[in-house]
């Protein structure tokens, strides 16, 4: 390893350290160092998916070292993303010491006005964090709008502490808290209070000691943390709120000035937490609206950056930046601009809890200027964009790889995604269209480019489709009329199609539908024939039979039925009554039809089929022994009338074909085929005059050269120029 600025070799160690984050999950933070005489020369820090396997025999570093438990990714996408931190080639052993960065950006409360740049300025900090000091996304926890109940569970309250304590895993760890939001000091209550609180998004400004989060409450919190658990560590509270009931928008509570009585509250710094706060208890921290920041958080970047330890701005240069260069800084740089944006008020930033000769943070040599920072972020937004326009999708992975704040990261990873979802997409298409080119019609296949995103073969289709549409008109014709039977799939759609066909490519398959429906029907008929071949029975069997459609012939064994109905009715006892009738013999067709009124009458209604005459033979015999048939008969008529009726409502094809899949042999199938032919004449005519040019016409006239619109059309056709 060439260490030394002449090149000369020093002797190196390199150090991997690493830790599960989770036990049950292999998701590893791996730390590497390099560390030579003069200290620690660099240090990188990644999050891996490992195979616990690999792990067999070896040790993971203490806990906390450098990772705290519950920082894994969150999802896979997060886990193949290398998180790399900034290199620091001066850095030494003190950055090894764990740290973390907790953020708070409340922005939009339901009873104050939206702190306008708090998101702002949360970014900016996570941005310096991030660039100045290397840290790792796994160093910072970010949030946003929490209420009061959730500021009590992240900071704690008076009788319990919040889980911001769990971070702590180490006695040495650096801990910096930063608020943006509103603060302010009650205004009901008791009358000489001087809490200082934090308003929650749902606080009230009106009833802060209900409602607000206590900031001596906090500090106490802080304090105890400080001596408990971080003895040899720093905890820094940055508060970029004001606490005098004013806001840059006005006062907080409508109609209560906030000058108006009442001490200023306090802000109560204690040994050992640096407290550095935007403003004095009785300031207002104001926001820049020309940079979209808070006047205090813009200065205090600046101010790590480098600019508080420069000379020009009173700074030593020795690469440290104290508390006492800070405060100078942050109030020189607040006091010029406040009087650019509102001279009205006055905001003068305060530090306190240390010495002005604590050390705050330290700068290596090769540590960015802010300018320097900007002008990084500005590279990578660049970079990113271009990936984003050229939609380089192999280039995302290097880039979030390399890049040290990632702009645009969540745009990129979505890109990202939504590319592989349309490769995903593709690779289904190309498959499908295929399918398509091998056997598919022309109208799957214009069904398929009407439907496709990505479309990668929709030239070679297009030709397919035109080959197909050019072949015979008379097959393109016969396709179309089987897809309509296929549709409807009945009996009389199937018929339709072996009466109609022209190529009559499918008339076998139409043919075997149609037969087996009548076989069906015929099975269920020849059921009925009679074992007994009783008069009775002999009659219903040919009256199923009369129901059976003509295109599936005469029923097996009518003319039996016929032939046995002849004989009984030759008989000569057949009109003859015995003196001591049975059950048998008492049927009214054992007696001669003159002498019976019940057998004329039964006879009549079945001859004529109506529904009133059903009615009037059950009203006159309700005890006949026809009576159950002729009821059954009569709810027959009465469904398919019914029916009838609500297919002539809706006047669609679609209705009469069930219509006529019900009824095959019913009363009203001719006009139900006659309808369903004038609406489809009705729907081609239709189809012709939105077009209204020559080829529509023609084809129309092609399709039914009899139709109903034929003169219509050919008198439209004399007019239509042609070219």
């Amino acid at each position: 390893l060439k260490t030394n600025a002449d090149d000369s070799v020093s002797d190196a160690i390199m150090t991997v350290d690493f830790d599960l984050l989770e036990p049950d999950k292999p998701v590893l933070d791996l730390t590497i160092a390099v560390e030579t005489e003069a200290g620690i020369v660099a240090r990188r820090q990644y999050e891996a998916v490992v195979d616990p396997a690999d792990l067999v025999g070896c040790t993971p570093a203490a806990p906390g070292t450098y990772a705290e438990a519950g920082t894994s990714p969150a999802t896979a996408r997060e886990a193949n993303v290398d998180t790399i931190v900034a290199e620091t080639s001066a850095a030494t052993a003190e950055e090894a010491r764990p740290r973390k960065l907790v953020i708070i950006a409340n922005r939009d409360y339901r009873y104050a006005e939206p702190v306008r740049y708090a998101q702002n300025d949360a970014a900016a900090i996570e941005k310096l964090y991030v660039e100045q000091f290397g840290y790792a996304p796994t160093e910072i926890d970010r949030y946003e709008d929490l209420t009061k109940a959730e500021l009590d569970y992240l900071l704690g309250t008076e009788e319990r502490p919040g889980i911001i304590e769990n971070l702590v895993k180490r006695g040495d760890t650096d801990l910096t808290i930063y608020f943006a939001g509103h603060g302010s000091r009650a205004f009901f209550g008791n009358q000489r209070e001087t809490t200082p609180y934090l308003l929650g998004i749902d606080s009230r400004a009106d009833r802060l000691d209900l409602t607000g989060y206590s900031l001596d409450v906090m500090m106490e919190r802080l304090t105890r943390l400080k001596s408990e658990k971080l003895p040899d560590g720093q905890i820094t509270l940055i508060l970029e709120s004001c606490f005098s009931g004013q806001s840059n928008e006005g006062d907080l509570v409508t109609g209560v000035s906030a000058t108006a009585g009442g001490p200023a509250p306090v802000l109560r710094a204690t040994d050992g937490v640096v407290l550095i706060a935007a403003a004095l208890p009785d300031e207002v921290a104001v926001w820049d609206n020309e940079y979209r920041q808070s006047l205090f958080t813009d200065a205090y970047v600046s101010a790590l950056y480098g600019e508080a330890d420069q000379e020009r701005f009173g700074g030593n240069a020795d690469g440290k930046i104290t508390v006492g260069e800070l405060e100078s800084f942050l109030q020189m740089r607040v006091s010029r601009r406040i009087t650019q944006v509102r001279p009205e008020f006055r905001q003068t930033p305060q530090v306190a809890g240390v010495g002005s000769d604590v050390v705050l943070a330290n700068l290596s040599e090769d540590s960015l200027g802010r300018d320097e920072a900007v002008e990084r972020e500005h590279f990578e937004r660049l970079t990113a964009r271009e990936i984003l326009s050229a939609r380089n999708s192999a280039g995302v992975q290097p880039y979030l790889r390399n890049c040290i704040y990632c702009p645009l990261k969540d745009d990129l990873l979505a890109f990202l995604q939504e590319e592989r979802s349309r490769e995903a997409i593709r690779r289904a298409e190309e498959r499908h269209a295929r399918q398509l080119l091998e056997n598919g019609s022309a109208l799957d296949i214009g069904g398929y480019l009407d439907r496709c995103e990505v479309c990668a073969q929709r030239s070679a289709l297009e030709a397919r489709m035109a080959e197909l549409e050019s072949q015979d008109l008379r097959a393109l014709e016969d396709e179309a009329l089987w897809e309509e039977a296929v549709k409807a799939d009945s009996v009389d759609g199937y018929l339709f199609y072996v009466n109609n066909c022209t190529a009559c490519s499918q008339r076998d398959t139409g043919q075997a539908k149609v037969d087996g429906f009548c076989q069906k029907m015929s099975d269920s008929v020849e059921a009925q024939f009679p074992p007994d071949k009783s008069y009775d029975g002999l009659l219903r069997y040919l009256a199923s039979c009369n129901d059976v459609p003509g295109f599936c012939g005469r029923c097996a064994r009518e003319t039996e039925a016929q032939s046995l109905v002849a004989e009984i009715e030759s008989r000569p006892d057949f009109g003859d009554a015995p003196p001591a009738q049975t059950a048998e013999a008492a049927r009214p067709e054992a007696q001669a039809s003159e002498a019976n009124p019940e057998w004329v009458a039964y006879q009549r209604a079945v001859a004529r089929g109506e529904w009133p005459d059903y009615q009037a033979f059950l009203s006159q015999y309700p005890q006949s022994v026809y009576a159950p048939e002729v009821l059954e008969r009569l709810r027959r008529v009465l469904a398919e009338d019914r029916d009838w009726q609500s297919a002539s409502e809706d006047h669609e094809i679609a209705a009469y074909q069930r219509y006529l899949a019900n009824y095959p042999n019913g009363a009203n199938v001719g006009e139900a085929r006659k309808r369903i032919a004038t609406l489809e004449d009705e729907a081609d005519w239709m189809e012709a005059l939105v077009e209204r040019s020559v080829d529509s016409l023609e084809t129309y006239l092609r399709k039914r050269p009899t139709g109903l619109y034929a003169e219509n059309a050919r008198k439209i056709l004399r007019d239509l120029p042609r070219g």
